[in-house]
Order: structure tokens, then sequence, then C-alpha cells
């Protein structure tokens, strides 16, 4: 039983910041038909990464995620505002790794470039970064980038259709959430 509950705690922490960045990072929403969500589940909790290559270094808890993310927040794009200040490491706890911190910040930093599109700023440039996104380092190759492509698609040829809407859906609702929580931390929270 012992064994099973540090799985347990590892996979809610995980999907917990998730559910910060993405509204639940409900991936089966936005991911094409017959996508393998339990091999992503088994990658973004620890136990599995898509090339069988070693998951990450850990960086420690809440505060050296935070930290982490922070310095993640001067070398990814972002949109003038943009910050990881609401990403909720303290709440969902336990230890985190440098794979961790970089794959959960792609995913925010994509929502903030699709909230920014659809608020209309920096339109050229946040047009560009949601083509960008699912080849970022952390998110290729992952279940996540295949619902990223295709959301780009849907963008770049000038529409707004099922697989974006729902992406932005889930960035507009975890960004509430973030911005509660940053408040709450005493942190600005992102634009």
């Amino acid at each position: 039983m012992t064994r099973a509950r540090p799985r347990w705690r590892r996979r809610a922490l995980v999907l917990g910041v998730l559910a910060a960045i993405a509204g639940g990072l409900a991936a089966s929403i936005v991911l094409p038909a017959g996508a393998d969500v339990s091999k992503t589940e088994r990658w973004v909790t620890g136990s599995e990464k898509p090339d069988g290559g070693p998951r990450g270094t850990v960086i420690g808890g809440p505060r050296e995620a935070r930290e982490a993310a922070a310095r993640a927040a001067q070398k990814l794009p972002l949109p003038a505002g943009g910050n990881f200040n609401g990403i909720r490491w303290e709440e969902a706890g336990g230890i985190f790794t440098d794979t961790d911190v970089a794959f959960v910040t792609q995913y925010n930093a994509t929502c903030q470039w699709y909230r920014a599109l659809k608020d209309g700023r920096e339109l050229e440039r946040a047009a560009r970064m949601v083509q960008e996104a699912p080849g970022w380092p952390a998110l290729r190759d992952t279940e996540p980038a295949a619902a990223l492509v295709a959301a780009a698609r849907e963008v770049l040829t000038g529409g707004s259709g099922p697989a974006a809407g729902a992406l932005l859906e889930q960035c507009l609702a975890a960004h509430a959430r973030e911005v509660t929580w940053a408040e709450q931390m005493g942190l600005a929270p992102s634009t």
C-alpha cells in the first residue's frame, strides 16, 4: 500500500499543476480521435517519457519549481505582461523535475499566446508563436503536442475551429484560476 500511495501522490501532483495551466489539461477533449491519453498520463506523471529516456533531474519542491519557472520566463517567449506566477506549484506540492517545469511552463506559455491572439495583442508574433509552440522541446512528440498542432492549423487558416476553440476555452479558464492564485501569493498575475 505504501508503494501505491507515492505513485498516486505523484500523479495527483502533476495533474494538479496541469489543471492550473490548462483547465484540467483534458487532452482527450482536443486530441485527435484515437489518441493514447494513457500514454500521455504515464509520461506526465513521471513513470514514462515518450522516447524512453530519463524522466528529468529533480529540482525540488514548490519553491524550487517556482524559481525554475521564473528562470524559464526569461528564456521562453511570452507576450507583454506574461509570467508564470499563477502556476499553483504550492497547491500541487511534492517534488518536481526539470522536465515537469519545462512541460508546464511551455504549455502555459502556449496558452498565454493563444489568449494574446484572442485579445488582439501582438497579433503577428502571437500567430507565429502558436505555430511554433508544438515544436518546443518539452512539448514536441507528446500527446498534447498533437492537440496544439491541430489548433495551430486552424489558426493558420484564419479561423478558430473546434481544436483551437477548445484549447482557448481551457486556457481562459486556467488563466482565471491563475490570476486568483498569483494574487493570493502576492504576485503579479500574467496579463
